[in-house]
């Protein structure tokens, strides 16, 4: 029998390098993120480190459990959405189902996911933060109150508000009677439609109004009037 050959021999299982597998790609982007943090004095205390390390641990270990496994590219708003329902089913007391943990979580996954994007030169994956403008019981839950921020007109919006505003203001030509064609009454409800959605202002503050309330400021042109105001909230000391 001639005795085998010495020399290297083939592995019987595909090995991928050190450092380059899901584990250590997940571990590499919060450690990075983290040293970044320290290092910017942003992170100090062993605590806060601790708490942070374990929500990461937690969700990693989610993604890498699932098959496939979940990689921090390929992560979508359905992946955390399947996470965070998987998260129910514990105990009531577990703080880690309150709407506030779950956007420190969220909060988290963003903010490593962006570094990360960063640091590789890659597109950012923006799951995380478009998942929590699509819950407002998260987005909200650590203001004061729960109510959205204050809405505006779109650009279409106001085309259209101001569109139906000048139809009242005599012009040249065939809109030169516009005005003197209208009553009194409709003058008066473009106005307080002009006030409560190009100004903010609500029913009760233009029921305050009195004739002496507006306030004109010139503009670059003389006699051209450029801004108009009027009291708020009833008030003729807050501006509207």
């Amino acid at each position: 029998m001639r005795p085998l050959a010495h020399g290297p021999t083939a592995s019987l299982f595909d090995e991928q390098p050190a450092g380059d597998g899901p584990v250590a790609r997940f571990d590499q982007a919060f450690s990075s993120w983290l040293a970044d943090q320290q290092g910017a004095g942003t992170v100090r205390q062993a605590s806060v480190i601790e708490v942070y390390r374990a929500m990461w641990e937690s969700f990693s270990a989610w993604c890498l459990g699932q098959s496939p496994s979940g990689d921090l590219a390929s992560l979508t708003l359905e992946d955390l959405q399947a996470f965070q329902a998987a998260r129910f089913g514990r105990k009531s007391t577990d703080r880690s189902l309150s709407p506030r943990y779950a956007l420190r979580l969220l909060r988290l996954i963003d903010h490593v996911l962006r570094h990360h994007a960063a640091a590789t030169d890659t597109p950012v994956n923006t799951a995380p933060s478009d998942w929590i403008a699509a819950n407002p019981e998260v987005r909200y839950s650590e203001a004061e109150t729960k109510d959205p921020l204050p809405e505006y007109l779109t650009a279409p919006d106001a085309r259209q508000l101001i569109t139906f505003l000048s139809s009242a203001r005599p012009r040249p030509g065939r809109d030169r009677d516009a005005l003197s064609a209208m009553s009194w009454q409709e003058v008066r409800n473009r106005a307080s439609v002009a006030l409560q959605l190009g100004a903010g202002l609500t029913p009760g503050d233009v029921r305050a109004l009195m004739l002496g309330s507006p306030i004109s400021q010139g503009g670059r042109t003389r006699g051209q009037i450029w801004k108009l105001s009027v009291p708020g909230n009833g008030t003729a000391g807050k501006p509207g």
